[in-house]
């Protein structure tokens, strides 16, 4: 947290921003700090006044300070002054925005569609294995609906099979012996 000097606290509308000593060796006020003292100053004093108050301390900045180089590339603080119509953006702030913008929702877009295809591949896996599931069981079905069958159809057959195969045998063995 950073330490904020007797009358420079970004949270009180009547405190002045703590500017960046030589060689930037103090305890500066972040890009979020500017952005908290404009809403109290707009809740002190009203949007108009906030926004002329505001403007003029940012000023005050050195060109070399930190915030005023690098806080306009942030994409919520450009959001910010955009919305608040501080106009202290540069035309590179504002495209290299629009750039992080503009990947930020091809990466989004990107990652939804590789979701989607990874969803849509476990669909259908899920799908063929639950068919080939459903066609193993059937199978299986049949297959011991076939045996159940077999079961008691074996043994009539079997003893019809040694019924004939004796019939047959006593045929035979009665021809041969001569009796009729």
């Amino acid at each position: 947290m950073p330490d904020y000097r007797q009358g420079n606290n970004p949270a009180n509308a009547s405190d002045s921003p703590f500017y960046q000593s030589w060689l930037g060796l103090s305890t500066d006020w972040t890009c979020n700090d500017w952005k908290q003292w404009y809403y109290a100053l707009e809740a002190v004093n009203g949007q108009k006044v906030a926004h002329d108050t505001w403007l003029a301390e940012w000023d005050r900045q050195s060109y070399w300070s930190y915030n005023k180089s690098w806080c306009s590339y942030g994409a919520d603080f450009n959001a910010f002054i955009k919305d608040r119509q501080l106009d202290i953006s540069s035309i590179v702030a504002d495209i290299f925005v629009v750039g992080e913008r503009v990947l930020s929702t091809t990466i989004d877009s990107l990652g939804n569609t590789i979701t989607v295809l990874i969803d849509s591949l476990g669909n259908i896996i899920t799908k063929t294995v639950d068919q080939t599931g459903k066609v193993i069981s059937t199978t299986l079905t049949a297959a011991n609906n076939t045996l159940k069958t077999i079961s008691w159809v074996a043994p009539l057959a079997l003893t019809a099979a040694v019924a004939l195969a004796l019939s047959i045998a006593f045929s035979v063995a009665k021809q041969k012996t001569g009796t009729a």
